[in-house]
């Protein structure tokens, strides 16, 4: 008996140890493990008349305002505020489903829902590694009613990706994460190798 109970107490204890290892190897780390977290030192905005991110599973075009978080290594955060279109290939997407926010936790729903091809935006939040090359330019101006609208837009969306409570986190280099609000809702587009997935996000 007292052998039984010995061989529980060490076994149990292993396999718990054993789950949380594989769990920390097999979740998706989308941002640099070589930078830390970052405070976003400044803001700029730009005006652009034709952006265009284009992959195999989406399409996404844009004109109007972009609001440009930078740290001390480059722009990650960009709001985009004016006129936008996307077009998705949903079958391209190994992960799909529907995230329900509540506070500071998101949460799978159990309902299979179903995506369009094409969807409009007027505003998005991206979150990009400084080194992408497809962080737009363009000739900055001046504007504080539109500056205070993309750092709220921020604020609302920060916690949710890529983010260390109110500092960021730099994600990896060929990462994106691109979150659009379509009506009610918003389109969540991760474009990650380990993960790339599409959902649509729900709640506060």
């Amino acid at each position: 008996m007292k052998k039984t109970i010995l061989i529980l107490l060490i076994v149990i204890p292993l396999a718990i140890f054993v789950y949380f290892i594989l769990q920390t190897l097999s979740y998706p780390v989308l941002y640099d493990r070589e930078i830390p977290s970052q405070d976003l030192t400044h803001w700029e905005i730009i005006k652009i008349d034709d952006y265009t991110l284009r992959r195999d599973m989406y399409d996404l075009r844009f004109q109007g305002n972009v609001i440009i978080g930078y740290t001390d290594i480059g722009a990650t955060v960009l709001v985009f505020i004016g006129d936008g279109e996307i077009t998705v290939q949903p079958d391209f997407f190994e992960h799909t489903g529907k995230l329900l926010v509540r506070r500071d936790d998101i949460e799978m729903s159990d309902e299979e829902p179903v995506f369009n091809e094409r969807y409009n935006f007027t505003s998005a939040f991206i979150r990009m590694n400084p080194g992408d090359p497809y962080i737009p330019g363009g000739n900055q101006i001046e504007n504080d009613e539109l500056l205070q609208q993309g750092i709220a837009i921020y604020q609302t969306k920060h916690p949710r990706y890529l983010s260390d409570n109110d500092k960021v986190r730099i994600p990896k280099q060929e990462v994106r994460v691109i979150d659009m609000e379509i009506e009610t809702r918003d389109l969540l587009i991760i474009d990650a190798e380990e993960r790339l997935s599409l959902y649509y996000v729900e709640g506060e």
